[in-house]
């Protein structure tokens, strides 16, 4: 979904979603605003990565058919974005030489706030979070 994918290219990865509806396909992008360029299968969740308050989302560039979910993996720094309107949410830390685990109030106030809304979390095995929350849409 970068700016330099060609539009072509994200058409026929939609043929494919098109062609097995009976799979669920997740895209998960840090370029949401493309999303409104395309039309996308109701078998497709459409994602967004936020990592920090400085990589923010607006939850209109979801497509509105769709499952919206965002990602706060890695989850660098306190976020403070109002999550009405998703259905999932999926947290997780920072891997790698450089891993880092995420403050345990960044991961309250997101929960906190998804509960608001009634919107299932899922924490990936990296997080250390106990117990997990490990939940669907």
């Amino acid at each position: 979904m970068g700016k330099w994918v060609p539009d072509e290219w994200i058409n026929k990865i939609i043929c494919v979603i098109e062609r097995n509806p009976k799979h669920i396909f997740q895209i998960l992008t840090k370029n949401p605003e493309r999303y409104a360029d395309f039309k996308w299968p109701r078998n497709c969740w459409c994602g967004a990565t936020v990592d920090s308050n400085e990589r923010q989302i607006k939850i209109e560039w979801l497509p509105k058919d769709n499952v919206k979910f965002i990602s706060f993996e890695p989850l660098l720094s306190q976020v403070d974005v109002d999550l009405k309107g998703l259905d999932w949410i999926i947290i997780g830390s920072k891997t790698g030489p450089d891993k880092m685990q995420p403050e345990k109030e960044w991961i309250e106030r997101i929960i906190k706030n998804a509960e608001q809304y009634n919107i299932p979390i899922f924490m990936k095995n990296n997080l250390d979070w106990n117990p997990k929350i490990q939940r669907f849409p």
